[in-house]
């Protein structure tokens, strides 16, 4: 009797607790989906989504579908690179346009119902591509939500993705400027993640495939997003005798492997072609001079600190995500080691580009997609607080109130930041220490403060750090 009472009691509480982070991720799909006339630069009648970068990673699309012409003649507001033969081929590869092709070919068909001009670019394709960016978030979000279940509570799930969306950067990168890469392959890592645990525990053939596919594509769009790979191949290695035990696993499973390779290769083999038409070489950098590491010189200290885009002065909640790290071991022993060592990695090189900065953005936008793994970190010190009993309960309690009131402030600073961002309190590239604290919590500036914001700016030294991997 006392055994049915407690199974029924169990079947109760995963039925409540599957309700809860599962009604957040609708609530927060909710919020992007009414927030897109709000935060969007664009409107119907005014501007569009397809400047800057997100022009280039959509080029592919029109030139492909609608010009039939992949030499780019149709528009001169392309960044192309001339090649020694003598051709002009983008900077951006077709990665991104491959994401947005299910949005394209909706855009196209509401083009063609409305009597649209059917050039790419009109308010139907406009508004699908922005609905697609947000599809794919939230399919991003249900994936993560079903991983983090795996090592932590419902609760700790509930309250890291809300604090990932609203406490992060990534809130700007979804809402705002959703169209660049970084929610895109925050979806592809999410995704890469939940199959690097499948296939461990089930090396099937739809795996692999899958796995080649998604960590080929991320490849395709950033070609540094590659270093993802060590996660799968350190995965479950907690000490040294785990590597002779992973590679007599792989070793056993070597069909697997070539078919993640194969797949992985199959997404580059088209742009490899255009390459080799375009500039006779199936591996071409496409960025040209624009393409520059620093390795003996690398940023660390700027891009985490720095009051231009410094990581955790912009995204100061990701400091409990480092702090999570110390006590991850007890709770994702198959995941810390391999995360710590990617994201180290990563840093380094992001840390190491020239333009370290990378350009306008709010924040880091460098690691935005990133968190789809440090957001294990983040619950890793959520459950920890949660979970904390180490002192007498009044103090414990002092702790849990203490933490909550902290989280709240930085997400509330996240958001003032982000909309600062949008309407240009928060300069895109130029920010100083005292440019930041004139205008820190301020949505709008008086004419003094105006005044001395716009005289403490300083803009980056663009040329200096391509050529020498420093300002002058």
């Amino acid at each position: 009797m006392q055994n049915t009472i407690s199974n029924t009691n169990l079947i109760i509480e995963k039925k409540t607790n599957f309700s809860i982070s599962i009604i957040v991720v609708l609530l927060i799909s909710i919020y992007c989906l009414m927030n897109v006339n709000f935060w969007k630069a664009w409107k119907p009648d005014k501007g569009t989504p397809f400047v800057w970068d997100v022009k280039q990673y959509y080029a592919y699309l029109p030139a492909t579908f609608i010009h039939h012409d992949l030499s780019f003649k149709f528009d001169n507001d392309f960044w192309l690179n001339e090649t020694p033969t003598g051709h002009r081929i983008p900077m951006a590869t077709y990665g991104m346009s491959l994401m947005y092709l299910p949005a394209f070919l909706v855009g196209y068909k509401i083009a063609i119902n409305s009597k649209e001009k059917i050039d790419g670019y009109s308010d139907g394709f406009k508004d699908t591509l922005q609905y697609g960016t947000i599809f794919y978030f939230t399919c991003a979000l249900l994936i993560l939500r079903s991983l983090l279940l795996r090592y932590f509570k419902e609760i700790t799930v509930s309250i890291g993705l809300l604090t990932l969306f609203f406490g992060t950067n990534l809130f700007y990168y979804v809402i705002d400027e959703g169209e660049m890469t970084h929610s895109y392959l925050f979806f592809l890592f999410c995704s890469y993640l939940w199959l690097t645990v499948k296939w461990h525990e089930t090396p099937k053939i739809k795996f692999s495939i899958l796995l080649g596919l998604v960590l080929g594509l991320a490849t395709l769009i950033r070609p540094t997003e590659a270093s993802a790979g060590l996660i799968f191949v350190l995965y479950g290695i907690r000490n040294k005798s785990d590597f002779k035990t992973s590679f007599t696993f792989f070793k056993s499973h070597w069909i697997q492997l070539a078919i993640i390779a194969f797949c992985f290769f199959l997404v580059l083999l088209p742009q490899m072609i255009y390459w080799k038409i375009n500039a006779d070489s199936f591996w071409y950098n496409s960025y040209g001079n624009a393409s520059k590491f620093y390795f003996e010189n690398p940023k660390f200290i700027k891009v985490l600190f720095g009051y231009r885009k410094g990581w955790l002065l912009y995204t100061p909640i990701m400091i409990f995500a480092i702090a999570g790290i110390f006590l991850s071991k007890k709770y994702i022993p198959k995941f810390n080691i391999p995360i710590i060592i990617y994201f180290l990695i990563n840093l380094y090189l992001i840390s190491s580009w020239w333009c370290w900065w990378f350009g306008g953005s709010f924040g880091m936008r460098a690691l935005v997609q990133t968190y789809a793994f440090l957001v294990f970190f983040l619950c890793v010190f959520i459950e920890k607080i949660i979970d904390s009993n180490i002192y007498k309960p009044l103090l414990d309690n002092a702790v849990k109130l203490t933490t909550a009131a902290i989280f709240i402030f930085l997400i509330n600073l996240n958001l003032i930041q982000a909309y600062q961002a949008k309407k240009g309190i928060l300069h895109y590239d130029a920010m100083t220490k005292k440019a930041y604290w004139t205008v820190f919590g301020k949505f709008e500036l008086t004419g003094h403060e105006t005044g001395q914001y716009w005289t403490s700016l300083k803009a980056p030294d663009y040329d200096g750090a391509l050529k020498y991997g420093t300002e002058k």
